[in-house]
């Protein structure tokens, strides 16, 4: 079970990627791309959650990491530091 969804989530991460470097290649096509990411985080994140309900490490640390985009994940983290002290 955990190869599985190891590999649904490994692909997921992929399609990801790939989505939004159309989103930068195309900018005509917004709406789809972002249609496509979301999904396919959706999928990732599944996946991930099936995997730590395994005991096992998934391809993201958590949701977060699947749906912000870097700049909000650098955000949170700061937040979390400062409330860390």
């Amino acid at each position: 079970m955990e190869d599985l969804l190891l590999e649904i989530a490994s692909a997921a991460y992929s399609c990801r990627d790939i989505a939004k470097r159309l989103a930068v290649a195309d900018p005509a096509a917004p709406a789809n791309i972002v249609a496509l990411t979301t999904l396919v985080s959706q999928i990732g994140a599944t996946a991930d959650a099936g995997l730590a309900a395994c005991g096992s490490h998934g391809v993201c640390r958590d949701a977060n990491e699947w749906h912000l985009s870097p700049a909000a994940l650098n955000a949170l983290q700061a937040l979390r530091r400062g409330a860390a002290q």
